[in-house]
């Protein structure tokens, strides 16, 4: 549930702010304060920082996104339920099948929740051929961010 004070729109641009940083510290961290493994290379989908877009096949990769809110952000929320509502969330869609993820959760001072992460190993890769990853970002249940991005294993 979202802070009743909250612009809804501020809150989706604020939040889109600290997914793109958070976009940035996922790629440069290979687990993170719970330990969830990275299997191989990341794979990008947040738009504007998409790639690779050829990765060779058979070979492990992940994909990590999520949501975060910032310290100040997410402790304000606490007295209505946290930012990260249990519907807000990253699905991930390979070729049309959803895949299933390990929830990573990023806890701040206090025991707050500060972000919430997908993490999708593919500790076997993908065959040869383009396989399309459909990658969905859900705010409170609703469709928030899109990206569907064709990625050749070689």
């Amino acid at each position: 549930m979202l802070h009743k004070n909250t612009n809804r729109s501020g809150f989706i641009l604020a939040t889109l702010a600290v997914l793109l940083a958070l976009s940035a510290l996922v790629g440069v961290r290979a687990a993170n304060a719970n330990n969830i493994p990275r299997e191989g290379s990341r794979i990008n989908l947040f738009p504007g920082f998409v790639g690779p877009t050829t990765y060779p096949s058979s070979t492990p990769f992940f994909v990590s996104h999520g949501w975060g809110c910032g310290a100040v952000q997410a402790a304000e929320a606490v007295k209505d339920g946290g930012c990260l509502e249990a519907n807000t969330t990253f699905k991930l869609f390979v070729d049309g099948r959803e895949v299933p993820s390990i929830t990573d959760l990023d806890v701040g001072p206090g025991g707050i929740v500060q972000a919430k992460i997908q993490v999708f190993n593919f500790r076997r890769g993908l065959p040869a051929g383009v396989h399309v990853l459909d990658a969905q970002w859900w705010l409170d249940g609703e469709l928030a961010l899109h990206s569907v991005v064709p990625v050749t294993f070689t």
